[in-house]
């Protein structure tokens, strides 16, 4: 009876997954991808690469997600649910740690202590229902002054050269698929006009020389590609040398993907960091947030 029982679960197993070979778990990741995409049409395609929440309810202690890319039930796929933050929880929720402000762990110059952090954050996260973490924070702390340097690493480029390759190792090892998500990308060190003053709303601009750039800004960055095989990245709301970074082709493209190697994708900050489509896209933009339409966070057209 039991041999019986065993036989028609694996028949079934069998059927589903001749049905939909992108669950079967014997099959490698490029088989199973190729086979999902196969079925999507355009529809499908867009909602898995824009959000689909408001932030109308975040902060209220409802909504777990600070951003949310919706699931297919007749496909088997799940949602996937972000949240921040660097420091810990956050949204208003219950019944989590307050951790010390991450700067104070990058100044121990201790790697183990990050390691430590980052699988605490992770289960944290986990029992939240959040796949996605949006942290750390791995600028260079370039002024005392900025709103963010609490939840970032200390200023000293090597210093966050080793945290940013290390604070958020313990992520995938804590025992759930969370991908912690590294930002932001790049030379983003103050909030001053960060999202941009009408009418035409340009952020801040970040001048910077490319030596200086890879002595400085970048090295956290680089370490979290080839040292801690970063799943995801952040590009910021700010400008590069004239360039939006989430429609930069020599950061995203050149440079992330072509010279450091990385194979994950590149979510836009909220709200106000997609400022196209097509030059996004084609610069290495590959997810924008939060939803669910194809504007920006000031109402235009992307």
């Amino acid at each position: 009876m039991r041999l019986t029982s065993t036989l028609r679960i694996a028949s079934l197993a069998s059927t589903a997954y001749a049905v939909q070979p992108w669950l079967d778990k014997t099959l490698n990741y490029e088989e199973r991808l190729l086979s999902f995409i196969a079925q999507l049409n355009d529809t499908q395609k867009h909602a898995m690469v824009q959000g689909d929440t408001e932030l109308t309810d975040n902060g209220t202690g409802v909504n777990a997600c600070i951003g949310h890319i919706q699931g297919n039930s007749s496909l088997g796929t799940p949602g996937i649910c972000m949240g921040d933050g660097p420091a810990g929880v956050d949204n208003s929720l219950d019944n989590v740690t307050a951790f010390p402000a991450p700067v104070v762990a990058a100044s121990s110059w201790d790697t183990s202590i990050q390691y430590e952090f980052g699988q605490a954050l992770a289960q944290e996260h986990m029992g939240k229902g959040r796949n996605i973490v949006l942290a750390p924070t791995i600028n260079i702390l370039g002024s005392p002054l900025w709103g963010s340097r609490c939840r970032n690493s200390v200023r000293r480029p090597m210093a966050d050269h080793a945290h940013g390759g290390r604070r958020y190792d313990g992520h995938p090892k804590s025992g759930s698929p969370r991908v912690p998500l590294r930002k932001h990308f790049a030379a983003y060190n103050q909030d001053t006009n960060r999202f941009g003053n009408g009418p035409e709303w340009v952020t801040v601009d970040s001048v910077v020389d490319k030596r200086t750039m890879l002595e400085l800004y970048l090295p956290a960055f680089k370490a979290s590609v080839q040292e801690a095989d970063a799943a995801s990245v952040m590009c910021s709301y700010n400008r590069l040398n004239g360039f939006f970074t989430c429609e930069n082709d020599w950061l995203l493209n050149q440079t992330l993907r072509q010279e450091w190697g990385f194979e994950g994708f590149v979510v836009a900050d909220w709200c106000f960091s997609t400022r196209s489509t097509v030059a996004a896209v084609m610069a290495g933009l590959d997810i924008s947030m939060p939803g669910g339409d194809l504007t920006d966070g000031y109402g235009f057209p992307a």
